[in-house]
């Protein structure tokens, strides 16, 4: 299987249906079912998540639910469709959280995620940039979040 490593909490946020849209700056035919992998490591604390919030009191509130595993996978999304971010501009996707979650610039694109399912036990393995081939046990799938 395909997978996809993101920063942790946008990992979490893929596979729990929060993040509906994965903003990057290159486009991508790949469609269907990826796995999700959270990244080793956090990203700079400069990153936030939208300008009112405290990046590392996010963090820290995911981490003591038990809800931010690092150097795993998380669980699945599938990939519908990529647009020209200026596309999704307007549109049901157009929401003040989804743009917290990502960088809609002009120019970038939007990955848009659907069917999303976060795994009950995530299944350590080292992540890539880009897509790499996951050969990892399906875990059991926690609640399919639509």
């Amino acid at each position: 299987m395909r997978a996809l490593t993101l920063w942790q909490p946008w990992a979490q946020f893929a596979v729990t249906g929060a993040k509906r849209v994965e903003t990057r700056g290159w486009p991508t035919k790949v469609r269907g079912e990826i796995a999700i992998h959270a990244a080793k490591r956090r990203p700079d604390a400069s990153i936030a998540l939208d300008p009112g919030a405290a990046y590392s009191e996010i963090c820290a509130q995911l981490a003591g639910a038990g809800m931010l595993p690092l150097g795993a996978v998380v669980g699945t999304v599938e990939i519908v469709d990529c647009l020209p971010i200026e596309a999704l501009y307007g549109t049901e996707y157009d929401t003040e959280l989804e743009r917290a979650r990502g960088d809609w610039s002009a120019g970038r694109y939007g990955w848009l995620l659907k069917n999303p399912v976060r795994f009950d036990a995530p299944a350590a393995a080292n992540g890539h940039q880009g897509f790499w081939r996951w050969d990892g046990p399906i875990c059991s799938p926690g609640t399919k979040n639509s």
